[in-house]
């Protein structure tokens, strides 16, 4: 990700294009901070819902990546905000939900 941001940031204006899907990943993937993704028949559980010593998936990784994605988000849109592409996209919109 960090390589596709740097050359979008500095490469041409259509690599700037990729800036709007680039956003909407880095949310999506913001989002396994809260809830891990499921992966084929096996519920997965956060640290904070594990009872006991039974338990089938327990997700620790999506968290601190989760973190890092909404870390990326924030430094590309202070970068990026005056972008027309960005704000054409409601990138702040997205941001905010």
């Amino acid at each position: 990700m960090h390589t596709l941001l740097k050359e979008a940031l500095a490469g041409p204006n259509n690599m700037k294009t990729m800036i709007s899907p680039t956003f909407h990943q880095l949310l999506e993937f913001s989002k396994f901070a809260c809830e891990a993704p499921q992966y084929g028949n096996i519920d997965s559980k956060s640290v904070s819902q594990v009872r006991g010593c039974y338990f089938d998936w327990v997700a620790v990784n999506y968290v601190p990546f989760g973190e890092k994605a909404l870390t990326m988000v924030v430094n590309l849109y202070q970068r990026t905000a005056c972008d027309m592409s960005v704000i054409e996209a409601s990138i702040l919109h997205s941001i905010i939900n």
